[in-house]
């Protein structure tokens, strides 16, 4: 029940929608991996996987994240995306 409250509390908090394209880059060693794996799907959206060769590098993660409407990182993450 936990997990379903918590989707269906945080997706209209986000905005994620149906046909919106969610990146899921975390290894599901991390809880935040529910967010980026079930809440596209919960709403008809599209779960955009990378890889974990694309996860390690920043560039290649950054050109994939461009296809993507919504995108969660640590701060350290996003700083490397950045540059």
């Amino acid at each position: 029940g936990a997990l379903g409250n918590f989707l269906g509390g945080i997706g209209p908090v986000l905005g994620v929608s149906a046909g919106d394209r969610v990146l899921a880059h975390t290894t599901t060693a991390f809880d935040i991996s529910l967010l980026e794996l079930l809440l596209p799907l919960t709403v008809g959206g599209c779960v955009v996987l990378a890889s974990r060769e694309v996860a390690r590098d920043p560039q290649r993660l950054a050109e994939l994240t461009a296809g993507t409407d919504y995108a969660q990182a640590t701060p350290s993450m996003w700083r490397l995306l950045l540059e």
